[in-house]
């Protein structure tokens, strides 16, 4: 077995555990952000819908995701519906919302 081989499975069992774990604890707080809970349940909601989104797009194993947002339970999501379906994610440095808004302008 090569390196991305072994990479790719311990990928698989990371993922796996967070989702049944996340399964497990059902309406525990699994995170707080700003003062609101997300649940556990609510969390793995989020990453099966943002998986679907990101398949929908044709992100898949081996691809890399890069999330230009602010830390967020929706952006943790996002990271872990990308590593759901094999593909890496890279957090971009996300400045404060008036320089973010300019340079989304200047993406268009």
């Amino acid at each position: 077995m090569d390196t991305n081989e072994t990479a790719h499975t311990d990928d698989t069992v990371y993922i796996a555990r967070l989702m049944d774990r996340l399964a497990q604890r059902g309406d525990a707080p699994a995170l707080r952000h700003q003062g609101r809970d997300t649940t556990a349940a609510q969390l793995r909601a989020s990453v099966h819908r943002y998986a679907r989104a990101l398949a929908g797009l044709g992100i898949g194993r081996g691809d890399l995701v890069a999330l230009f947002a602010p830390d967020t339970p929706d952006a943790l999501a996002v990271r872990y519906g990308a590593h759901l379906l094999g593909a890496a994610a890279v957090f971009l440095s996300v400045p404060a919302a008036d320089r973010r808004a300019a340079l989304v302008e200047q993406m268009d």
